[in-house]
């Protein structure tokens, strides 16, 4: 005969059902945090590829800046001839009003 101290059959069956749906729970939760881990040599293949892309992006830079020292460079150039160009009319048609004005031939 089963004593007062012992579970019935209907609660040690209760008691496995709850224990069996927990586990059944944290299991879920386990494989849920688990999908959002990524396997090291992919994250160390993405790291590479970001690393790579970075060096490109890098020497893009580089080139950039060293197109617009040329370009401004280049600019400067231009505005000196502009400038020497422009005085030299003016100082031609100052020569060519002194001549005219002091009537030298």
């Amino acid at each position: 005969m089963i004593g007062m101290d012992e579970p019935t059959l209907g609660e040690v069956a209760r008691t496995l059902g709850r224990i069996e749906t927990d586990i059944g729970r944290r299991l879920d939760d386990i494989v849920g945090r688990l999908d959002r881990f990524v396997a090291v040599e992919v994250y160390d293949a993405h790291r590479a590829a970001i690393g790579e892309r970075l060096d490109d992006l890098a020497a893009e830079i580089a080139e950039l800046h060293q197109q617009r020292r040329a370009d401004d460079d280049r600019r400067a150039a231009d505005r000196r001839i502009m400038t020497g160009a422009v005085t030299t009319a003016v100082l031609s048609l100052v020569v060519s009003v002194l001549i005219s004005v002091l009537g030298i031939k």
